[in-house]
């Protein structure tokens, strides 16, 4: 169990990051200003997104929301149920994220994307602008990928 709590602090400051970080997004830029952090590497710009992650299938919101917060439901269900030990991190960023989203899409119609990454393949980026949301849904979905089907051996 004391797993458990460390875990729900951890996708609480996820989710409390996800907050400040669009807050200070939406009260320091306009909607569509950008501004370079490292050069034409990376840059902060505010884009307003109704689709899902990475900014696929837009003008979807009350689907989103919906299906967000069914996966939601099913994460803290498997988190307080029935995940082994190794799941619980990925579990706990793919809330976390979700409830970033999910915050977003009820209370402005939209999810705040703001971290941009131009990996220089002109004259399109290949990688759309997201958030800190984005972020830890993709790297649990991805840890839980792993464990669950890449890993030969769970008790290593």
């Amino acid at each position: 169990m004391k797993n458990k709590k460390l875990l729900i602090l951890i996708a609480l400051s996820g989710f409390a990051l996800d907050r400040l970080s669009k807050f200070l997004i939406r009260e320091n830029f306009w909607i569509g200003e950008s501004r370079a952090v490292t050069g034409n590497f990376f840059r902060l710009t505010h884009i307003t997104n109704t689709g899902i992650a990475f900014g696929m299938a837009r003008g979807n919101n009350i689907f989103f929301l919906i299906l967000s917060l069914a996966i939601i439901s099913l994460m803290i269900y498997f988190f307080v149920k029935k995940a082994a030990a190794r799941e619980l991190l990925p579990l706990a960023l793919i809330a976390a994220g979700a409830a970033g989203n999910i915050y977003d899409r009820i209370f402005y119609g939209s999810v705040c994307d703001f971290l941009e990454f131009n990996l220089g393949f002109p004259p399109f980026n290949p990688w759309p602008i997201f958030n800190i949301a984005d972020a830890m849904v993709v790297t649990g979905g991805a840890i839980l990928f792993y464990i669950e089907f890449i890993r030969k051996n769970p008790a290593q």
